[in-house]
This record gives structure tokens, C-alpha cells and sequence, in this order.
């Protein structure tokens, strides 16, 4: 393990994140999972080199609540994700956000149904040809948001050692559509299926950019071998939030 990565998890153990002086944004990120014949996968996403915040690296989709998220809660969403009933409205935040940056439409039912939709023709969505929001594309189709098929694996607080800006949930679903092709947004500059053990041995070595949350998530995905067994039992919380007696606060 590089000593880059020794140091981020000292600083993840010893230093909480401090109270927020400013405004407390909440976030939704989703991991996306899949078998394959070389592993488990998930997918990632390289962040362009003109992004301000963290370019280069790699991340999960996701990104912070929008309004929208809010009115597809009430009505074009059912049911909640396992592991946090709670987190209804941060799972939201998670699908639309995927949507929006790679074309991912995932979670999908009938509306009046509770059974997946694993395929159809606009769960790959284009993004530069898809003008419509999340809401907007819920609200003229016969779709709903079925919550019931993602599971909270995770929340973090930070950035650590500087004034929290996120609290971030996380959340897992196994999508089981073997499509790879991708249309994203600006902000990514590639998209793809990364089977889990190999690419933690690479950022291990140094070789691949991701923040330490991503990293200790990816860390507890290569425990499993199957997107069934890390869909039931996958968890990676920030080590600090025992120590945040704020957070029952910001709420």
C-alpha cells in the first residue's frame, strides 16, 4: 500500500470532519454493480481534465439534490432503498445524477408496478439528445422510480480537515443489462465496466486517481464475489460519524 493511502486513512480515523460553517449540501452516489466472467464489476467514471474539482479521477456517478429530486419523491417514485428507509430522497439523487451524466436509467418500473425493468430503449438515454430532466421524462412516460431495488452501503461526511461541504449517501444497485455504450455529459471524460479486485491494486500502486471515500468503498467491493452477496451485505461508512454530534442537527 503506497503511503499516500496510509496517510488518508490516518487523517480518516484521526481528524472528523469539522462542524460546517456555510451551507450543508447533501449528496447521492450510486454504484452501479454487474457479474462478469473476469468478476464482479462496477461503473465508473473518469472525470474530465477541465473540471475544476478533481480532475482526472475516478469516481462513481453522483452529484448533489436538485429540487427535482423532491417532487419525484411524491410522486413518481415507491418504496425505499434497503439498509436506510430514510435515504428515499438521496437514492433519487443518485439515479437522476447518473442519468444525467452518463445516460444510465436504472431502477425503472411500470408505473403501478413493483417489478424491474431490466431492459427497454430508453434506459440508455442520450444525454446531448435527451433535453429532458429526470422529472420531465418521468412525468410524459409510463415509468416510476422503484427505490426498492437499491441498498444504502455507505455514507461520508467532508471533505476531511476542511469545513464539511457534502454528507453523501451511498447507494448500490445490480443492474443486470449488459450494455456498453454510454452518451455523457461534459463533465466525464470516459465511462466503463471495471472489475473490482484488479482496480484496486492499481490505485494501491498508485496508478489510478480516486478520493478516499471511492477508494474504501472499492476496497469493501472486492470482498465480494457476486453482485448478489455485495448487494446484501456491502457496507463502508465514514469511520467519523460516531464523532459528529452535529449531525442530528443538520437535518
Amino acid at each position: 500500500m503506497s503511503d499516500k493511502i496510509m496517510e488518508e486513512d490516518k487523517a480518516l480515523t484521526a481528524i472528523p470532519a469539522y462542524r460546517p460553517t456555510g451551507r450543508f449540501r447533501k449528496a447521492g452516489t450510486l454504484l452501479v454493480l454487474r457479474n462478469s466472467s473476469s468478476g464482479l464489476q462496477v461503473l465508473m467514471e473518469k472525470r474530465s481534465q477541465t473540471m475544476r474539482f478533481l480532475p482526472g479521477y475516478l469516481a462513481f456517478p453522483g452529484g448533489t439534490e436538485d429540487e427535482q429530486d423532491r417532487i419525484i419523491a411524491e410522486q413518481y417514485a415507491i418504496g425505499s432503498p434497503s439498509g436506510y428507509e430514510g435515504g428515499r430522497l438521496w437514492a433519487i439523487t443518485a439515479v437522476r445524477e447518473t442519468f444525467e451524466e452518463i445516460g444510465l436509467l436504472t431502477a425503472l418500473s411500470m408505473q403501478g408496478s413493483t417489478g424491474r425493468i431490466d431492459s427497454c430503449p430508453e434506459q440508455y438515454a442520450s444525454v446531448e439528445k435527451n433535453s429532458s430532466s429526470l422529472l420531465e421524462w418521468l412525468r410524459f412516460n409510463e415509468y416510476q422510480l422503484n427505490l426498492t431495488q437499491l441498498r444504502c452501503v455507505g455514507r461520508w461526511i467532508g471533505p476531511h480537515g476542511q469545513p464539511a461541504q457534502f454528507d453523501t449517501w451511498f447507494f448500490a444497485i445490480h443492474h443486470q443489462v449488459d450494455e456498453e455504450s454510454f452518451s455523457y455529459n461534459e463533465e466525464v471524460a470516459e465511462v466503463g465496466w471495471q472489475t473490482v479486485e484488479p482496480l484496486v491494486k492499481e490505485i494501491h500502486h498508485g496508478l489510478v486517481k480516486v478520493v478516499p471515500p471511492t477508494r474504501v468503498m472499492l476496497e469493501n467491493l472486492s470482498q465480494f464475489d457476486t453482485a448478489e452477496s455485495a448487494m446484501s451485505q456491502l457496507t463502508a461508512h465514514d469511520p467519523t460519524l460516531s464523532m459528529l454530534d452535529w449531525l442530528e442537527d443538520m437535518k
